[in-house]
């Protein structure tokens, strides 16, 4: 029987070995797809999600102000709270919290998401 020729040879071996190649593709691909994230701290990455989540906890906090207290008195509150953040806000800022006067709960959020 005569020796079978190199790319035959290796058409049997990936037949055999199939996971092996498999195994360093995978590898490569996921080298390329998480190198981005090395040198990052876990909080680093979660860091935006984070700071969501805070802005929904501002959100629910006056929410529960407004049912316990009312709607001034929650206002109020949340002006109070970002009265130092607000002043330092640009004129953009400015009239998107004079436009979310009315809603407590919008307020809140928006002051916590862009002081952040």
């Amino acid at each position: 029987m005569a020796p079978l020729s190199l790319p035959r040879r290796m058409l049997h071996w990936i037949g055999d070995y199939w996971y092996i190649p498999a195994l360093v593709i995978v590898a490569i691909v996921g080298y390329f797809t998480f190198r981005r994230w090395r040198g990052k701290s876990g909080e680093d990455i979660l860091q935006p999600v984070l700071n969501e989540l805070k802005v929904i906890q501002a959100g629910s906090q006056v929410r529960e102000m407004q049912i316990q207290m009312g709607t001034d008195a929650a206002k109020a509150a949340v002006q109070e709270k970002y009265k130092a953040k607000t002043i330092a806000l640009e004129a953009e800022q400015q009239a998107k919290v004079k436009e979310l006067e009315d809603d407590p709960v919008a307020l809140a959020k928006y002051l916590e998401r862009i002081t952040r």
